[in-house]
């Protein structure tokens, strides 16, 4: 485990193109679970396959925002008041992103990034001991161990995406079915009697005048 990029201008990872990174990485094994170690209310819950991936947002009591991105699972749902010990979710590799890692991002009350290796005026302490990979234990004393069992949202997404599919397919034959029978009622199909001879007219049979 290690902060493997930080605050600041750096060259994208996945486009190495030069950008700005507005949170610490910290790089720990696939479904090691994350904790917070200070209250604080979850204000937005992300389930995407770009960006941060799957992330939760919350805010504490002095209007800082903390972003926990890139989770292999989420514990927590929008509203929900946290205390020290709860866990949000498990480190994962969702989204934007080469490797398992949680992403710590923090804005303060005025939208302004924060670098979470630096203190908080307001109590002195480090921002990196509001969460940790332990219960009770700071993110740069914690030690990441995988949590077994653990649903993976990534598996999920897929699995609906697939299920979309299979409805769309069922979708698509069913309207074709439609389409086969309407042709057969009004006489256009194969083996409908003789076709008419050059220099006649073939008349069918409109199934609307039968309304």
């Amino acid at each position: 485990m290690g902060i493997t990029s930080g605050v600041g201008p750096r060259n994208d990872p996945i486009t190495g193109k030069r950008s700005s990174h507005d949170g610490i990485d910290v790089a720990a094994p696939m479904g090691t679970p994350i904790y917070t170690n200070t209250p604080m209310k979850v204000i937005g819950v992300e389930r995407k396959e770009t960006g941060y991936g799957n992330s939760v947002v919350a805010q504490d009591a002095d209007g800082n925002t903390y972003r926990f991105g890139h989770l292999s699972n989420i514990n927590v749902q929008k509203g929900q008041q946290l205390n020290p010990g709860d866990q949000l979710g498990n480190v994962g590799s969702t989204g934007k992103s080469t490797g398992p890692h949680l992403h710590y991002e923090i804005h303060n009350a005025n939208g302004k990034v924060v670098d979470p290796q630096t203190t908080n005026p307001a109590n002195g302490k480090n921002y990196t001991d509001n969460v940790g990979f332990e219960k009770g234990k700071t993110l740069t004393n914690s030690k990441a161990t995988p949590q077994k069992n653990v649903p993976n949202d990534n598996t999920t997404t897929k699995k609906d995406s697939t299920d979309n599919s299979k409805k769309e397919s069922e979708s698509d034959k069913n309207k074709r079915l439609k389409e086969e029978n309407l042709k057969k009622q009004s006489g256009n199909t194969p083996n409908n009697g003789p076709r008419p001879k050059a220099g006649e007219v073939g008349m069918l049979e409109n199934p609307l005048n039968k309304l």
